[in-house]
């Protein structure tokens, strides 16, 4: 088992999480905006990579795959930074699991945009296995534990409300 496809794996699942718990963001909005990339790197990918190879005389090849990796990865730093603080610590074990799940959506989607080679070094792993076995219930427990993390937030907001009239 080839060490750097373990620690691109592990990198991947655990970005989300350990930003997510480090910087109290919210990792209901992580996981959907991993989903939210995932939809951006599979509808405007092409259009984005022609307008950059425009300007750059890199391939167009490596430029659509980094493109891809680019539009799954961006909206999830930005959800990251911009709910940064959202979660109290008293919360922060109820964030755990999309957080996690954001993560290893993260790899789900992430790897197969990568440059073939570097994809195939990482598909090439029982971990990536595993974690591709998984893809329904990661989607379906992600989604579960993020609705049922907004819901909580969205009460906790109509209390303080409450508590303000």
């Amino acid at each position: 088992m080839n060490m750097v496809s373990i620690i691109i794996l592990l990198g991947l699942v655990l970005l989300p999480l350990l930003a997510a718990l480090v910087l109290r963001s919210n990792g209901a909005v992580a996981f959907m905006s991993v989903c939210l990339g995932s939809i951006l790197a599979s509808t405007v990918a092409s259009d984005v990579s022609d307008f950059v190879t425009g300007f750059t005389p890199i391939n167009g090849g490596a430029v659509t795959d980094w493109t891809r990796v680019a539009l799954v990865v961006l909206p999830l730093l930005i959800g990251i930074l911009v709910t940064r603080k959202s979660v109290s610590t008293s919360r922060q074990i109820i964030n755990f699991i999309p957080a996690f799940a954001a993560g290893l959506l993260l790899a789900l989607f992430v790897i197969p945009v990568l440059p073939t080679a570097m994809k195939q070094l990482v598909t090439d792993n029982s971990y990536w296995d595993t974690i591709n076995n998984l893809e329904t219930i990661v989607l379906l427990g992600g989604a579960a534990a993020s609705y049922t993390l907004f819901m909580l937030s969205r009460s906790h907001h109509k209390d303080d409300e409450k508590g303000h009239k």
